[in-house]
C-alpha cells in the first residue's frame, strides 16, 4: 500500500503580561505531508483435531517506511499588531515500522448447543524509529538557526492469554453460565534523543533526552450468569482486575510502581412486553486505560512554541454507568431510546500550561530587543470527576430489502469538577479550578442503499456539537464518509471506492485561555481522502464474503499527540 495523507493546523496566539496587557502576537501555520509504503501479510491455518475441537494459527507481518514533513510558518507581531519577525521551521522525519503478531486459538465444543471452551494466546512485537531533522530560518534576513535532530526509538511487546468457558443449562437452554480469565502483559520502551547537529554529529541535550520503560500487566477473571423466565431476563456478572504498572525514566532515575485490584460488577434486567417491545435497565462499572501516545512523555519538536507531551503517570478512568432503555419494533421501523447517568473519576483532561521557557529571536529591526515567544505545552492529567446524564434516540428504517437508514441522536448535560495543583516555573505553588458545566450533543446518520448496476452504496455522517471546559471551548465537528462497492468477475472479486471526510470538515477548532496566553487553534489530522481497492477471493463461499472499506465506521476524534 502507498499512502499520501496531508494535514494542516493553525495557531493564532496572543501573549499577555501579568496584568493582562497585550505584549505580542504570533500566528503559526502548519502543513503536514505524510507518505508511507507498507506491506501487510497474514497467513494462517486451522487444524481439526476432531469433530468437536480445532486449533487455529495466524501469523501477521506488517512493515512500513515513509517520510513525513512538517512545514511551519511563524508570523510575529508587536502589541500594536505590527509585524516584527517571520520565520520558517521545516521538519523532515524518516520513519520505519516493523510489526509481527502470532496468535493461536483452541476451541472445544460439547454435545449441548452453545456449550464450549476456548483458549487464546497472542504475541506481538513492534519497533518504530522516527528520525527527524529540523531546520529553521528567519525569512527576509537569511539568518539560519542551528539544525536540530530528534531520534525516537520505540519498542512494544504485548502478550495476551485468555480462557473462556460457556455452559448453557435449563429448559431449552434459557440459562447460561460463563467464566473466564484474561491476562494482558504489555511492555513499552521509548528512547528519545534531542540535540543540535554540529558537522553531522548530534550534540545531545540531556535536559530533553531520556529513556522510558513502561510496564502494564493486568490479570482479570470474570463470572457471568444469565437466565430468562417467561418475559423476564436477567444477566449479572463480576470481573476482577489486578493491575501491576511500572514506570521508569532511566536517565533521571525516576521510578514509580503501582499495584491495585479493582472490581467491576454488572447487572442487566429486561422485560419483553412482546417480541416487538422490550424494556431494559442496567448498571455496570467500567474503566478506560490511557493510550500509548498519552503516556509517552517526549514532545514533538516540529513546533518549538506549541508542544504536546504525554504523561506516563496517567491512571485509568473509572465509570459507574446506569441505563434505562426501551425498544419498539414495527414492520419497517425500529426505535430505541435510553436515559442514562454516568459518573467517572480520574477523567483524562488535557490542560495547557506555560512552561516558563521562551523562544528568543533576534530582531534585526530592533537590535538588543529580541522577540520573546512563550512556550506552551498541552498534556493529559487525571484531573476531574465527570458526571453526565442524558438521552439517546436511535431509529432504523428499512423500507425494502437491502435498504437500511439509521439515525442516532445523543444529548447530555456534563458536569466537570476538579482542581489541579502544581509548581510553576517561578517555583510558585498554583492551584487551578477546572470546574465546568456543559450541555452538548452528537448525532450519526448512516445509510445503506443498493444502486442500479448492482452497486452497493453506504454513507456515514457524524456531527459532534460544541463543548467546553475550564480552559477550552471546542467548536462542532462534521464528518461525512461515502463508500461504493461492486462485485465483479462472476462475484469472485469486489471493487470498492471510498471517500473519507467528503466535505473536508473534520477538524478540531478550539479556543484556549491561560493566565498569559490566549490561543485559537485548528487541527486537521488528515484531509479528505479517496481510496480505491480491489479484493479477489479464492475458494470462498458466497456467505463468507467481506466488504472492503470503512464507509460506515466512526473516525477517531481524539486529535491529541501531534
Amino acid at each position: 500500500r502507498y499512502r499520501d495523507a496531508p494535514g494542516n493546523a493553525l495557531f493564532e496566539q496572543e501573549n499577555f503580561d501579568e496584568n493582562r496587557n497585550t505584549v505580542s502576537f504570533q500566528d503559526e501555520i502548519r502543513d503536514y505531508q505524510r507518505q508511507d509504503n507498507s506491506f501487510n501479510t497474514n497467513i494462517g491455518f486451522e487444524y481439526f483435531i476432531s469433530e468437536t475441537s480445532s486449533i487455529t494459527n495466524s501469523l501477521v507481518i506488517r512493515n512500513s517506511d515513509g517520510e513525513n514533513t512538517v512545514d511551519i510558518d511563524f508570523f510575529n507581531f508587536d502589541a500594536a499588531r505590527n509585524p516584527t519577525i517571520r520565520r520558517n521551521r521545516f521538519t523532515v522525519e524518516g520513519e520505519t515500522d516493523e510489526n509481527v503478531q502470532y496468535s493461536v486459538n483452541y476451541k472445544k465444543t460439547f454435545e449441548r448447543e452453545g456449550h464450549e471452551f476456548t483458549m487464546d494466546y497472542q504475541y506481538s512485537k513492534g519497533n518504530e524509529i522516527e528520525n527527524s531533522i529540523i531546520e529553521e530560518i528567519i525569512l527576509g534576513e537569511d539568518v539560519v538557526l542551528p539544525t536540530e535532530q530528534t531520534i525516537n526509538d520505540e519498542t512494544q511487546v504485548n502478550q495476551l492469554v485468555q480462557f473462556d468457558y460457556i455452559l448453557p443449562f435449563g429448559k431449552e437452554n434459557q440459562s447460561q453460565f460463563e467464566m473466564g480469565y484474561r491476562g494482558t502483559f504489555n511492555n513499552f520502551n521509548t528512547d528519545f534523543d534531542f540535540g543540535v547537529l554540529e558537522d553531522g554529529i548530534l550534540d545531545r541535550n540531556p535536559d530533553f533526552s531520556n529513556e522510558l520503560n513502561y510496564k502494564e500487566y493486568v490479570n482479570a477473571a470474570y463470572v457471568q450468569l444469565g437466565t430468562k423466565v417467561d418475559k423476564f431476563s436477567v444477566l449479572s456478572g463480576l470481573r476482577m482486575e489486578a493491575s501491576d504498572i511500572g514506570i521508569e525514566l532511566v536517565e533521571t532515575g525516576q521510578v514509580d510502581d503501582k499495584d491495585y485490584v479493582n472490581w467491576f460488577p454488572s447487572l442487566f434486567l429486561g422485560y419483553e412486553f412482546s417480541e416487538e417491545e422490550q424494556l431494559t435497565i442496567s448498571y455496570s462499572r467500567r474503566l478506560r486505560r490511557p493510550r500509548t501516545r498519552f503516556i509517552n512523555p517526549f514532545p514533538s519538536r516540529s513546533s518549538n512554541t506549541n508542544l504536546f507531551q504525554g504523561n506516563p503517570d496517567l491512571d485509568p478512568t473509572f465509570t459507574n454507568a446506569f441505563d434505562l432503555g426501551y425498544l419498539k419494533r414495527w414492520d419497517k421501523v425500529t426505535f430505541t431510546t435510553s436515559g442514562y447517568y454516568n459518573r467517572s473519576t480520574g477523567v483524562f483532561q488535557f490542560i495547557t500550561q506555560e512552561t516558563g521557557d521562551f523562544v528568543e529571536i533576534d530582531n534585526p529591526n530592533a537590535p538588543g530587543n529580541p522577540v520573546l515567544v512563550p512556550v506552551q505545552v498541552r498534556t493529559p492529567i487525571n484531573l476531574a470527576t465527570d458526571s453526565r446524564y442524558g438521552m439517546e434516540f436511535t431509529t432504523t428504517y428499512t423500507p425494502k430489502r437491502d435498504w437500511r437508514l439509521t439515525l442516532n441522536l445523543n444529548l447530555f448535560q456534563q458536569q466537570l469538577r476538579g482542581d489541579y495543583t502544581y509548581t510553576n516555573f517561578q517555583n510558585e505553588v498554583i492551584t487551578q479550578n477546572f470546574d465546568a458545566d456543559n450541555f452538548t450533543w452528537f448525532s450519526r446518520f448512516s445509510a445503506k442503499i443498493p444502486l442500479p448496476g448492482a452497486i452497493d452504496f453506504q454513507s456515514n455522517l457524524f456531527y459532534r456539537g460544541p463543548n467546553k471546559d475550564a480552559q477550552n471551548f471546542n467548536k462542532g465537528i462534521l464528518s461525512t464518509n461515502l463508500a461504493f462497492s461492486k462485485d465483479v468477475i462472476k462475484d469472485k472479486a469486489t471493487l470498492s471506492f471510498n471517500v473519507s471526510d467528503l466535505f473536508n470538515s473534520r477538524k478540531r477548532r478550539t479556543e484556549t485561555n491561560t493566565n498569559t496566553v490566549s490561543t485559537y487553534s485548528e487541527f486537521q489530522w488528515r484531509e479528505r481522502q479517496f481510496t480505491l481497492s480491489f479484493l479477489y477471493r479464492f475458494n470462498q463461499q458466497q456467505n463468507q464474503r467481506q466488504r472492503n472499506g470503512r464507509g460506515g465506521q466512526e473516525e477517531d476524534y481524539e486529535f491529541e499527540g501531534t
